[in-house]
C-alpha cells in the first residue's frame, strides 16, 4: 500500500496464517494473530491503535516512517511470543501506551537507527508485565540511536536484565518501573525517571550527551554508576532518590555525576 494508505486491522478481526503487511499508516485495533505477523509503517501519519489485539506467534513491528505509531492506546495487548519493535526512521513505536497490563509473555527485542525515532514501553499511563524469565534485549540490528524508555513495565526478579545499546542512543527507565532482578544498563545516555529497584543495579554512561533523571528513584540493593562518556549525569532533578544499599559513583572522563541535584 501507498505511503498515504492507513491500514487498520480490528476490531474483531482474526487471522489465522502469517501476515506480511507494508502501508504508510498502521493501526492495530482489536485483532487476533494465530501466525507470525510482520507490520511495516512507511509514511508520516501519527497512528494511534487502539490495542486489544492477542499475538499467539511472532511479531516484528517496523517503522520506516517520520510519523509515529502508537499501540495499546486505549486497552491491552497480549503478546504471547517473540516480538520485536524496529524504530528504522525518525518515527517512534509507542507500545503498550495507555492499555493497562499489556502482558509479554516472551522476549522483547528492541531495535532503532533512525537517528530521532525509537521506542518507547508504557510511557503514556499505561503498564506492562514481562512474564518471569523472559527479557527484554537489544535486538539483531542494535539499538544504535533515538530513545529506549521503559516506563510503568514489571519485571520479576528471576533473571538479571541487560540492556545495552550504542554512544547515541538513550535509554530512561520511568516513571513508576517495577524492576526486581538484577538491571544493568550501557547506553549513550542514561536517566532514571522513577522505579523501584530490588535487585543489584549497574548504569554505565558512554555518549556525548547530557542526561537529566527526574530521580524519584527507590534502590534497594547496590548501585553503581560510571560515566565513561563527556555529557553530565543527573540524578533527583525534581523528586528525591532513596539509597538503601551501597552507592558507587565513578567518573573516568569529563562527564560529571550529579546526585541528588535538587532534592
Amino acid at each position: 500500500m501507498g505511503n498515504a494508505v492507513t491500514l487498520t486491522p480490528g476490531p474483531s478481526t482474526s487471522f489465522a496464517d502469517d501476515v506480511t503487511v507494508t502501508s504508510g499508516g498502521m493501526c492495530l485495533s482489536g485483532c487476533t494473530f494465530n501466525g507470525k505477523l510482520t507490520a511495516v509503517k512507511t509514511g508520516s501519519s501519527n497512528d494511534n491503535g487502539s490495542g486489544n489485539t492477542t499475538y499467539n506467534d511472532s511479531v516484528h513491528v517496523i517503522n520506516n516512517g517520520t510519523g509515529y505509531m502508537v499501540m495499546s492506546n486505549s486497552t491491552r495487548d497480549i503478546f504471547n511470543a517473540p516480538a520485536t519493535f524496529s524504530s528504522n526512521g525518525t518515527g517512534t513505536i509507542y507500545v503498550a501506551h495507555k492499555g493497562t497490563n499489556t502482558l509479554f509473555n516472551e522476549n522483547v527485542f528492541l531495535n532503532s537507527s533512525g537517528g530521532g525515532g525509537g521506542v518507547r514501553i508504557s510511557t503514556g499511563n499505561g503498564t506492562a508485565i514481562l512474564a518471569d524469565g523472559k527479557s527484554i534485549l537489544a535486538g539483531n540490528a542494535g539499538f544504535v540511536s533515538g530513545d529506549l524508555m521503559l516506563g510503568a513495565v514489571t519485571m520479576s526478579a528471576t533473571i538479571p536484565q541487560t540492556i545495552s545499546t550504542g554512544p547515541n542512543a538513550t535509554v530512561t527507565i520511568g516513571p513508576a518501573a517495577q524492576i526486581a532482578c538484577s538491571l544493568n544498563v550501557e547506553a549513550g545516555g542514561v536517566c532514571m525517571n522513577g522505579g523501584t529497584f530490588g535487585g543489584k543495579v549497574s548504569l554505565l554512561k558512554t555518549g556525548a550527551g547530557n542526561n537529566t533523571g527526574n530521580g524519584n528513584n527507590v534502590f534497594s540493593d547496590s548501585l553503581s554508576i560510571v560515566n565513561n562518556g563527556t555529557g553530565y549525569m543527573v540524578f533527583s532533578n525534581s523528586v528525591r532518590d532513596i539509597y538503601n544499599g551501597v552507592l558507587s559513583a565513578t567518573t573516568n572522563s569529563s562527564g560529571i555525576i550529579y546526585l541528588a541535584q535538587r532534592h
